[in-house]
């Protein structure tokens, strides 16, 4: 982000403050493809959740989302113009 974006360097003092009032550094990761990995899992995540929070309110089933779920296999359906929707998406957000 550094890079890209050409932010301006820390404050040495201001970061040396920080340090000894506790304050604790984040841990980024090193490039694009290490971060997008990282938050897959918690991608997984909020998906559940907001399914979950959807299933409340309205009677909506995983095979409603083309997931269908028997005790053999797990069949998941997916159709090129919702990825290709969505990729659109990505771009344009």
């Amino acid at each position: 982000m550094k890079i890209i974006y050409k932010l301006p360097k820390t404050n040495r003092e201001k970061h040396l403050s920080l340090i000894d009032n506790k304050w604790v550094l984040l841990k980024e990761p090193k490039n694009t493809v290490i971060a997008i990995l990282l938050s897959i899992p918690l991608m997984i995540l909020c998906t559940f959740i907001t399914l979950q929070i959807i299933k409340i309110f309205t009677d909506i089933s995983l095979g409603d989302y083309g997931i269908s779920i028997n005790p053999i296999n797990i069949r998941i359906e997916f159709n090129l113009f919702y990825i290709l929707g969505i990729i659109l998406l990505l771009i344009i957000h």
